[in-house]
């Protein structure tokens, strides 16, 4: 497995750009409480693969997932434009937005074992 690869490390720093850019930059309310949770970048550096939730106490709906969605496949040449401005890449990745199902996973998990019986204290 290759350790802290320049893909991995181009991803990092993608991550980092983005995120500061929607939560500072961004005149969308939507994208404002979207949190990037990692990001992929292919090995040739073309292509990024981003993923997010929306950072909010209650899991959204589909339909706010999708409207949110829309609104970062709009803003990807804002983004990618701001990501040419503070990395030093040769060419910007193109940029995928996928909604990340693990954490809502572990949203449901937590729900669960919050509902199970304590275990009696042993003496």
């Amino acid at each position: 497995m290759r350790e802290n690869s320049r893909a991995d490390r181009v991803g990092d720093e993608i991550k980092s750009v983005i995120a500061s850019a929607l939560l500072l930059e961004s005149r969308d309310e939507r994208l404002q409480q979207v949190e990037v949770t990692g990001v992929r970048v292919s090995p040739d550096l073309t292509v990024a693969k981003v993923y997010w939730v929306m950072v909010a106490s209650e899991p959204p709906n589909k339909a706010v997932r999708d409207r949110t969605a829309k609104a970062l496949a709009v803003a990807a040449g804002f983004l990618r434009s701001n990501m040419a401005k503070n990395l030093r890449l040769r060419s910007v990745p193109t940029l995928t937005f996928a909604f990340d199902e693990s954490v809502e996973s572990g949203r449901q998990m937590e729900t669960i074992l919050a509902k199970l019986p304590k275990p009696a204290p042993e003496e």
